[in-house]
Order: C-alpha cells, then sequence, then structure tokens
C-alpha cells in the first residue's frame, strides 16, 4: 500500500520535474535566440543606416547637379554694321558716323542707340572705326576701304611727281555725308576733310559747307544717295557746289593742281 502511494506522487513529480527542466531550458534557448536576434536586426539596421547615409550624398548629388546652360543660349547674335563714312573732331560730341541701314545712309553721334537693334548704342568714334558698346561690351567696327583700292599698289600707279600722295581720289581727302533739315528733307552733302591734310583748306572749302550740286548734278533730289557717295570717292577731280552761309559757292577740286 505504500509502495503504491510513493508511485501515484513520485511518477508525477518526476514528469512534472522533466518538464520543468526541459520548459526552462527551452525558455533560455529562446530566450538567448530573441537577443541574438534583436541584436542582429539593430547591427543590420545601423549598417544598413550607415550604408544609405553613404549613398545618400552620391544621389542628391546626382538629382541636384547644377544644370549646364545649352550650348550658345547666352551667344548674341552677330553685329554687322556697314560704316560709309566718318567726321571726326577731336572736339566732343561733333563727331559723327554714317552707317547704311536698309538700303538708307543713317547717321550717329556719340552716345546715340543704333536703330534696329536691342542695346546697341554708339559710344566712341575714331577716325577710322567706331567703338560699340553691344548689351554691356565694347566692340570696334572698322570703317572699310573702298573696293577700288583694296589689294592695289597705288604707288606704282601714280605719276612721278605725285608718288608722295599716294591716295588719289576725292573720296580719299574728301568725305560726304547726307545732311537733313527734317527726317525726309535733304538738304545736300556735308563735305568733311577725312584727315589733317591741307587739302581741305587749299581747295577753299569750308567747315559746315554742304554740297548741293556735283558736276552740275544736283543732290538734293537723288534718292540714290549711297550711290552717289560711291561715284564720288571714285573721282579725282569734280565741280562742286556749296551752299555757305544761305549762298551758294562754285569750287573746283583737282588733286593734280592742290
Amino acid at each position: 500500500m505504500q509502495i503504491n502511494i510513493i508511485n501515484k506522487y513520485t511518477v508525477p513529480a518526476l514528469i512534472f520535474g522533466v518538464f520543468g527542466i526541459g520548459a526552462f531550458h527551452a525558455y533560455n534557448t529562446y530566450d538567448s535566440h530573441k537577443d541574438y536576434t534583436l541584436s542582429s536586426d539593430i547591427k543590420h539596421s545601423s549598417h544598413k543606416k550607415k550604408k544609405e547615409e553613404e549613398i545618400k550624398p552620391v544621389t542628391l548629388a546626382l538629382f541636384n547637379a547644377p544644370q549646364k546652360a545649352a550650348p550658345g543660349a547666352d551667344k548674341k547674335s552677330p553685329l554687322v554694321l556697314d560704316i560709309s563714312a566718318i567726321v571726326y573732331s577731336d572736339k566732343p560730341g561733333l563727331s559723327m558716323a554714317t552707317v547704311n541701314q536698309a538700303g538708307k545712309q543713317v547717321s550717329y553721334r556719340e552716345g546715340e542707340k543704333v536703330q534696329g537693334y536691342e542695346d546697341v548704342w554708339v559710344d566712341t568714334i575714331e577716325k577710322n572705326s567706331i567703338q560699340i558698346r553691344y548689351k554691356g561690351d565694347m566692340e570696334t567696327v572698322q570703317l572699310k576701304n573702298p573696293d577700288y583700292i583694296k589689294g592695289v599698289d597705288a604707288t606704282h600707279l601714280l605719276p612721278e611727281k605725285d608718288k608722295r600722295l599716294v591716295e588719289n581720289h576725292l573720296g580719299d581727302y574728301f568725305i560726304l555725308g547726307p545732311e537733313y533739315k527734317s527726317s525726309d528733307k535733304l538738304l545736300g552733302l556735308k563735305i568733311t576733310p577725312k584727315s589733317a591734310s591741307d587739302v581741305f583748306k587749299k581747295a577753299g572749302l569750308n567747315p559746315g559747307d554742304i554740297v548741293v550740286k556735283i558736276n552740275s548734278k544736283d543732290v538734293t533730289e537723288n534718292k540714290e544717295i549711297k550711290s552717289l557717295i560711291d561715284q564720288w570717292a571714285k573721282l579725282d577731280s569734280a565741280n562742286i557746289t556749296v551752299k555757305r552761309g544761305g549762298e551758294d559757292k562754285n569750287i573746283h577740286l583737282d588733286l593734280q593742281i592742290l
């Protein structure tokens, strides 16, 4: 009877003890695995965050890189000016440049805006060129030589006595520029010296003279001013009538005798 009682309580106790030991080991194993997993996750998360931080600047630079301007985006349109004549004076504000524009002769003084352009101004007028201010930048436009003297050595064409005068056309000593009373009323062609030569004075011309006739041809009604000025540049002599102080004065120009 006593053995039965022992067996009755001992066997369940042993089973419960074995079960308890197993549960304890299982809990320790689970707890260790949980700590390892948590630690692994933290390390993995830290490593992943660090990796993202290392990659992030590259990604930002890739998407936020400065945009390059398209080629030619800020390029200015070419400035094309054809200067037909320059009236130069060493006194400020008196110099004048005549430019061929749209078949017309347009005269400019220093400080004036050039027609047909948004931001182009005449800055300085020199003897053989003008300084143009184009959108804040300075550009030089040269007065071109007439076609008839390009590539020609004039020293071999002049008579021996005139070899000191390499330039041997009226256009090389006298400049003609249109003079208007108003925007559409042509008074004539203002004649001025091209250089510091004394030929202008010897010819009997005065500053301010306005040519109204060339070889008996009235220039005040002539609509082909550019053609007339081009023809003038090729002459070596001419009879002109100038308007001076309200009176007409006839003058004969001949480079051979001046």
